[in-house]
Formats: C-alpha cells, sequence, structure tokens
C-alpha cells in the first residue's frame, strides 16, 4: 500500500509539473524544433526537471512511509545526475566530461556498505571489484538512455516499458527495493509520456534521459539485481555499439527526413531507428512503436531471468 501510495504521488506531482513547465518554458522560450514535422514546430524543453520532481516526491514518500534509507540515497544519486542534465541541456557538454561527471553519481550508492551485485552465474560482493562495477554501471546506464532518443516518446516509452517490467521482475523474487524503486519512476514517466508522445507537447532534454538511465541503474545497483538492469536496457547497448562506429557524431550527417506523407528517411549511418527506416517504409509514430516493441521483448527476457532464479 505505502508502494502504491508513494507512486501515484509520482504520478500527481509529474502531471502537474508538466502543465507548468510547458506553459513556463513557451513563455520563457526554452523550445527546440521538433524535426520530424514537416511544419517544424516549436516544443518546450527540459521537461525531465518534472520527471526529477515526481520522482523525488515519490521517494520521498517511499522514505517517510516505510523508513527505508534506500530512498534517500537513490535520490541523492539521481540528483546528481539530474543537475549534470541541465548543464547538458544548458552548455551541451563533450562526451567525456559527462561521463567523467556522470561517475559521481555513482558515489551515494557506496552507502549501502552491506551491498552485492546478483549476476545470475555469479555474485559480485562490497569491495574493489563492486566499487568498479558501480561506478561504470551508473555512469552507462545514465549515458546509455540518453543516446536512443530523437523520436516523440521514444526513450520516456522505452522508459515506462523498462521500469514496469523492473516492478514485476520485483515482485517476482520478491524485492521490496526493487519495487519500491522502480514503481513510483514508472508512474512518474507514465505522467510525462501522456504529453511527450506524438504529436510531442514537451521534450524531456537530457535532463530527462540522463535521469531514466540513472534511475533504473540505482535501483538495480541498491537492490543487488543488475542483471534485470543489464537486460532492460539492452536495445541501449546496441545502439551504442552502432553508434560508437561514427564515434557519436552522426549529427554531422544531418536529421532523418520526413516527407509530406510523413514517411521517414534515415542519414548514412547506422543506428536502431536508422536501420529500421532503411529497410521499412515507417512514420514516426510506426517507428517509436517498434522500437518499444524491442523494448518489451527484453522486458519479457528479464522476467524469465526473475523466474529462474
Amino acid at each position: 500500500m505505502e508502494i502504491a501510495v508513494a507512486s501515484a504521488l509520482s504520478f500527481i506531482v509529474t502531471i502537474v509539473a508538466t502543465c507548468v513547465h510547458i506553459t513556463l518554458f513557451k513563455k520563457w522560450g526554452v523550445v527546440g524544433i521538433d524535426r520530424h514535422k514537416l511544419s517544424r514546430p516549436r516544443i518546450p524543453e527540459m521537461g525531465g526537471i518534472a520527471i526529477f520532481l515526481g520522482i523525488a516526491c515519490g521517494y520521498l514518500a517511499i522514505f517517510a512511509l516505510l523508513q527505508k534509507s534506500y530512498a534517500l540515497v537513490a535520490l541523492t544519486s539521481l540528483s546528481i545526475v539530474f543537475f549534470i542534465g541541465i548543464i547538458d541541456d544548458k552548455r551541451v557538454l563533450r562526451q567525456r566530461t559527462k561521463l567523467l561527471l556522470l561517475m559521481f553519481s555513482a558515489l551515494p550508492l557506496f552507502y549501502i556498505k552491506d551491498g552485492s551485485l546478483d549476476l545470475v552465474v555469479f555474485e559480485i560482493p562490497y569491495g574493489a571489484l563492486y566499487v568498479a562495477a558501480v561506478l561504470i554501471g551508473m555512469t552507462a546506464a545514465s549515458n546509455l538512455t540518453n543516446i536512443l532518443e530523437g523520436f516523440n516518446g521514444e526513450a520516456i516509452g522505452l522508459g515506462v516499458i523498462s521500469t514496469a517490467f523492473l516492478v514485476a521482475d520485483g515482485f517476482i523474487i520478491n524485492s521490496t527495493p526493487l519495487v519500491a524503486l522502480s514503481a513510483p519512476l514508472c508512474l512518474a514517466l507514465v505522467a510525462f509520456l501522456y504529453f511527450n508522445r506524438y504529436p510531442a507537447k514537451v521534450f524531456p532534454g537530457d535532463t530527462g534521459t540522463l535521469l531514466i538511465g540513472g534511475a533504473i541503474g540505482a535501483a538495480s545497483i541498491i537492490s543487488g539485481h543488475v542483471i534485470f538492469g543489464i537486460i532492460l536496457l539492452f536495445p541501449q547497448i546496441f545502439e551504442f555499439f552502432l553508434k560508437f562506429r561514427v564515434r557519436f557524431v552522426g549529427v554531422k550527417f544531418g536529421p532523418t527526413k520526413v516527407d509530406e506523407a510523413g514517411y521517414l528517411t534515415p542519414p548514412p549511418y547506422n543506428s536502431l531507428a536508422n536501420l529500421l527506416t532503411g529497410h521499412f517504409n515507417l512514420k514516426e509514430p510506426q517507428l517509436v512503436f517498434i522500437i518499444w516493441c524491442i523494448g518489451a521483448l527484453f522486458g519479457i527476457v528479464s522476467m524469465i531471468v526473475a523466474f529462474a532464479m
């Protein structure tokens, strides 16, 4: 019941905060161009601020109702990711600088000194290897969800799917921390997706996309069940290796083009979206739905692993 209350609070706060955010950021001119629409509408940016407020209220409620310090640990870690996202949205950080800064988000997680990381085939106990794995894991998870984004609802929808399966996995293996940290996150993303789905009324910005991966990473690490985070982030991991081939500078090839009928033509470099639109005639909503389905497939894999544990 306490987790349900915290999740409902997260949902409500995100809904209200997003409505206010859209109004204010339109007024202040903090907007970005939706490049995959012929009309090229100007959309309010940095919607991750509203997501963070929702998650923060949910985690504070978890702490107040369950008296679990891991909620504050997770919130501290996500606060660091959140502020790095704001800086990145305002200044556009270099990739290596962003990765270095994201390492600091792992530091609060070391407060849980009796932790371990379950990878099914082996377990990493608290120690030097644990510290290295957490540093790399939080840095990678935060940045991974930032690179699979660009279409209305793409990253946020994947975030909803991933966190919903984390909740399911938590119930299957009876992990209260995994459920308690994933459910408020999931409901905050569901609330934001209402405004970010096609046609988007607000963009999450790096403020939001970094936050999704950071939250998934924190929930997986604190609960000790990192295998679920790895499985659920596999679409983003695949995207990482595709974009690594062009050293993450695909922007120099130009954006995906859209014709008058709404069909997409990809630029000449590999990414998950470009592979799909290069082989199939897809409109933006269709492309995003397929990517969501790919995320759901890995969610099913995570549940199979959970049942096998």
